[in-house]
């Protein structure tokens, strides 16, 4: 699963960028807009989350004030409920 060729499967099965960037030039798809876009910023900007204990929990509060704030909740008030939601679950406050 980390070979270039299986990279270019797994885009094939599930349409998601590839994991490594040489089975970009392989994917025809990825050398014209919008796709390009996508594989400019994996391959300049993109860079791995550090490491936290409780990143399974910032995550899913972070996806929930998103959630919140695109079904019309005010983003002050949606990110403060993160946080107070975080704090609560990890007993950092």
């Amino acid at each position: 699963m980390t070979s270039t060729d299986a990279a270019k499967g797994m885009y094939e099965a599930n349409s998601m960028p590839p994991s490594r960037q040489s089975a970009f030039s392989e994917i025809p798809a990825f050398n014209e807009e919008p796709l390009s876009v996508f594989q400019y910023q994996l391959a300049n900007t993109a860079k791995a989350r550090p490491v936290s204990v409780n990143y399974a929990v910032a995550s899913n509060q972070f996806a929930t004030a998103v959630q919140n704030v695109l079904t019309g909740m005010d983003v002050k008030e949606a990110l403060d409920q993160a946080v107070t939601q975080y704090n609560f679950q990890t007993d950092t406050e």
